[in-house]
């Protein structure tokens, strides 16, 4: 029972949107074909895409996009070329021959595995991990990758992701002689793409007829009589382990060309069939850091040994055999046999073990570093475990198998977390890495029922014909206790399969990248590899790797197109990433996990947008609609509820530009007579917390609409519908003030006469005005727009100016006083109602036109303007919200059915 599978170290594929000027000194230089460079000062001065790294996920993407030949492309890679190294080619050399391709990071002691440290590797080769790993070649269950769309990512569950899998694959049935082994497959699982999917072409013959040592140890047909011990433990065997339905007993296909029979992998897949394009480039051997500085940092990788083990007798004939014909016992190893039970097929405790993680929130466990986001995201992710937990069609638990005297262990879905961090006494030198392994006691719980299940498996008959006989653990460890004791000191919390720390949620969850890729507050930055899985499939990833790297090829392609921006590619499986908040943080800091010094990469993080959405809730009855405040970058991507439980019908709202705080309106509620003085003004941080009340109900407003504030006097304005007022105060709600006065609110009759009703505002401080809104009666044609000066006749109707009138039915306002413009929202009637308009803001006493720029509104409500990127937003009372630019043009539906959407505002972050 060797290894929790724990996710912890990173891997990236990065673009940033620039042109990618990696060097100063050299012109620009066409080339004929592809060419392996080791020096940078040969390349190009400019490439529309530079990939930092030539792993799986950097050839992969650098592949496709490099398919439009008008794009040149340049891969860089720590690593060297294997140049058909048999160490990596031949897939039984993996054992003792790669580890010139690796590099180990040693963990902190562990505190619940007895202090004991662990290890992680990572790899340095063009082609990455999959040039060194154990070839399995197969995919989670539907189930985990829906699982990765319920964390707030649609497009990515198996619907979605498998079309890449197929696109990635061309697989090959098994020979004719090996009918006898009984391999399932199902051809529609698999495509025509790049990376081989086989089954070896040789098996061994009946074990009886050998006798060496060399061949009992390794894999006989004692795999075969595995197989048959788990079928008569009740398991059943996955017709195909690689069409969703990972759980049960699979013969897994390998990455293997099953003509050479070699490794198929992503330099073998990816970049040799490319390498003649001469718009791909390849640069070896560099240790990247301050890209954008316009420098390389290099680091030569020794160069690898022979692979060869001569002097074993056993060796050199199956050598012999191999380079001969491509076929015998060297070949065997990439005989992968597994199996992938549900809890509920390993135990029956399993409803206990359920119990007990729903028992409590499992946050106790969780590093002291991690902050609220994070804590939130453990939550979502924890309440899909457990729901996994529950099902029959999502493995828990893998054990491989090839014939072998021993096989590992594996927990798929582990609920201990852990932290990588830079090492402060160091912060250029390797990472911090606290796997966090079994924090969780529910991890504990599960391997000691795996072990009572193997137990279970040795003790059929057709383990008992072999005569097995336990020797770790010994058999003479049979209580919980003792097997628990045995775990926290045997386990490793790393298969080798990492992924998972830039996780692909939403940021209120703790995410890092959206599901179109994007690093959060930037505009092209984008990670596309195995760290962005949000949870951990219960698969080996290369496979799921492959899939990733070319669904976000499609969207970088795409996004290429749609904007025409220069992208830097980074695919930095040699590091570590650690990425702040980004918008707060000035930094990406890339940290060498081989010890060699790290480099710190300068980012200009893009400006990014911020929509906060009021929503008063789905209800026949608005005294009983929860409300909320939703916010959402300005794509819709990011979207979560950031204040929930509203009961006052939440209707007009702002963001501070220094974002200290939001405000919103609260209308109150109604009642048959029409709204009561219910009104009130609250306020909370940007983080959605320290909610206050700063106009209290029913005390200094009836019903407020529309809010804005005033940045240089630090004061809130709003309009008050049937107050029949506009009114202002200070941030804390003192000092209210009525600075128009359109009736008595003790008179019902005012109060029920539309056409004193006051609903949209904004103010002029530097000219010194207050706009406003009049909306008249639904669909009457009787609106109003109206300006008077801030301090003075208003009350009393002196110099108050009616810029429009007879309108169908205006709301919301909004300036745009750099080029002189008033916009507002009209639900009225078509075709000038269900707009927004637009007009040139008059002087003192001229009549102007308005203009039409958007139509086909559902009542439209709010609107706020983003001047700096020239595009509005507006809202609908049925649910939808838009974006157009500033002329109306480029119209989007961010959101067509997001509740009873009433105001909106934004907030810029530099």
């Amino acid at each position: 029972m060797k290894f929790l599978k724990y996710s912890f170290a990173a891997k990236a594929v990065f673009v940033l949107p620039l042109l990618a000027s990696v060097t100063e000194s050299s012109p620009f230089r066409p080339y004929k074909f592809a060419t392996v460079e080791r020096d940078a000062s040969t390349l190009q001065k400019s490439y529309d895409y530079v990939i930092i790294g030539g792993g799986t996920s950097g050839l992969t993407v650098g592949n496709r996009l490099s398919e439009e030949l008008s794009k040149t492309v340049l891969v860089v890679e720590f690593g060297y070329l294997d140049n058909d190294d048999p160490g990596v080619l031949i897939s039984a050399d993996v054992p003792k021959s790669l580890s010139s391709y690796l590099f180990v990071i040693t963990s902190t002691p562990q505190p619940f595995m007895n202090n004991r440290t662990t290890t992680v590797s990572t790899e340095a080769v063009v082609g990455g991990i999959i040039a060194v790993n154990g070839m399995f070649f197969d995919r989670g269950a539907a189930e985990d990758y829906d699982n990765w769309a319920k964390l707030g990512n649609p497009g990515w569950d198996w619907e979605g992701i498998f079309p890449y899998f197929r696109k990635s694959t061309t697989f090959t049935p098994p020979i004719p002689e090996l009918k006898d082994f009984n391999i399932s497959y199902d051809k529609s699982a698999y495509g025509d793409g790049p990376v081989h999917s086989s089954y070896p072409r040789y098996q061994w013959p009946d074990q009886s007829k050998y006798s060496s040592n060399i061949v009992k140890c390794y894999w006989l047909t004692c795999e075969e009589i595995q197989w048959k011990a788990w079928l008569e433990t009740g398991v059943k065997p996955s017709k195909e382990v690689n069409g969703g339905d990972a759980s049960g007993l699979a013969w897994i296909p390998n990455s293997e060309d099953p003509v050479s029979e070699t490794r198929s992998f992503a330099r073998t897949a990816y970049y040799d069939p490319a390498k003649t394009r001469p718009n791909l480039h390849l640069l070896v051997g560099q240790k990247t850091g301050t890209l954008l500085q316009q420098e390389f940092y290099l680091k030569n990788v020794t160069p690898n040994p022979s692979m060869m083990t001569p002097g074993n007798p056993f060796y050199e004939s199956a050598m012999a055999e191999y380079y001969a014909n491509r076929t015998g016992p060297r070949t065997m190893a990439a005989s992968n046999s597994g199996v992938f039970l549900p809890l509920r097929s390993f135990t029956s405790k399993w409803k206990d073990i359920i119990a007990s993680a729903s028992a409590v929130d499992g946050t106790s466990g969780l590093p002291a570093s991690y902050d609220e986001t994070l804590i939130a995201g453990y939550k979502a992710q924890r309440a899909l475990v457990i729901d996994s937990f529950a099902s029959d069609r999502a493995a828990c638990m893998e054990m491989p198998f090839g014939g072998g005297t021993g096989a590992p262990a594996v927990v798929l879905k582990p609920l201990s977390r852990g932290t990588i961090n830079l090492n402060p006494g160091d912060p250029y030198g390797e990472v911090v890495i606290d796997a966090g392994g079994l924090s969780d006691p529910i991890d504990v719980k599960t391997f000691v029922e795996i072990i009572k299940s193997i137990r279970e498996w040795l003790r059929t008959p057709a383990h008992q014909s072999l005569g097995p006989v336990e020797t770790a653990p010994t058999a003479n460890l049979t209580s919980d206790a003792q097997l628990e004791a045995l775990i926290r000191n045997s386990v490793n919390p790393s298969f080798a399969h990492t992924s998972g720390t830039l996780s692909m949620m939403p940021r209120h969850l703790g995410g890092v990248v959206s599901p179109e890729l994007l690093v959060y507050g930037t505009k092209h930055l984008s990670v596309v590899d195995a760290s962005i899985m949000p949870l951990i499939p219960g698969t080996h990833l290369s496979a799921t790797a492959y899939a990733v790297a070319e669904k976000a090829a499609d969207i970088i392609k795409q996004r290429y197109q749609e904007h025409d921006s220069f992208l830097l590619a980074l695919d930095c499986r040699q590091f570590c990433t650690i990425i702040p908040h980004i918008g707060v943080a000035d930094y990406v800091t890339w940290v060498g996990v081989a010890g060699s010094p790290a480099q710190r990469l300068p980012l200009t993080i893009m400006p990014h947008t911020r929509l906060y959405i009021l929503d008063q809730g789905d209800s026949d009855d608005r005294n009983t609609a929860s409300g909320r405040i939703f916010t959402c970058l300005s794509d819709g991507t990011d979207g979560y509820d950031l204040v929930t439980g509203l009961h006052s019908a939440p209707d007009g709202i702002a963001v501070c530009s220094n974002h200290s705080y939001i405000f919103w309106t609260n209308m109150g509620h109604p009642s048959a007579e029409g709204w009561t003085n219910t009104g009130s003004i609250q306020r909370c941080d940007l983080d959605g917390k320290n909610i206050v009340t700063v106009i209290e109900p029913g005390a200094k407003t009836h019903t407020p609409k529309q809010l804005v504030i005033a940045e240089k006097s630090k004061k809130l304005y709003w309009c008050d519908r049937e107050g029949m007022r506009v009114m202002r105060s200070e941030f804390d709600g003192e000092n209210v003030e009525m600075l128009v006065k359109n009736g008595d609110v003790e008179v019902a009759e005012h109060r029920a006469d539309y056409l004193r009703w006051c609903v949209g505002i904004q103010v002029d401080e530097e000219a010194g005005y207050i706009y406003w809104s009049q909306k008249g009666p639904p669909k009457g044609g009787k609106g109003k727009i109206l300006r008077c000066p801030i301090d003075g006749g208003g009350q009393n109707g002196e110099d108050i100016e009616v810029l429009f009138e007879h309108l169908p039915e205006p709301i919301d306002l909004c300036l745009d006083l750099a080029e002189g413009y008033l916009y507002w929202t009209d639900r009225g009637d078509i075709p000038l109602g269900n707009t927004v308009n637009r007009a040139r803001i008059p002087r003192k006493g001229q009549k102007v036109s308005h203009e039409v720029l958007v139509r086909k509104l559902h009542e439209g409500i709010g609107l706020d303007l983003d001047v700096r990127n020239r595009r509005m937003y507006m809202t609908d009372i049925l649910g939808g919200v838009y974006s157009a630019n500033l002329e109306g043009g480029d119209k989007k539906v961010l959101f067509s059915d997001l509740g009873t959407v009433t105001g909106i505002a934004l907030a810029i972050f530099n």
